[in-house]
């Protein structure tokens, strides 16, 4: 098993903060941390442009099937 400087120091910080601070303090700021994150995360998802042609994308795939009926002749309101 690998592990890195990054994982060491964590580890580290981590016995340290138990011994000098209450465990349930540190659950608590894990706790408010794990619940913002997550919030972002939620907030950046609803406003994130789905990929292209996913289907998903708000009508954007239907204007281009309507022009591309207006350039093959056929009506705008025909549907496919």
């Amino acid at each position: 098993m690998t592990t890195t400087v990054t994982q060491t120091a964590s580890i580290a910080l981590g016995a340290y903060l138990i011994g000098v601070v209450d465990y349930r303090a540190v659950l608590l700021v894990e706790a408010v941390v794990v619940v913002v994150a997550a919030l972002l995360l939620f907030r950046a998802g609803r406003f994130a442009e789905p990929p292209v042609g996913s289907g998903h994308n708000g009508g954007h795939d239907d204007r281009a099937r309507a022009g591309a009926r207006r350039a093959a002749g056929a009506s705008p309101s025909a549907r496919s």
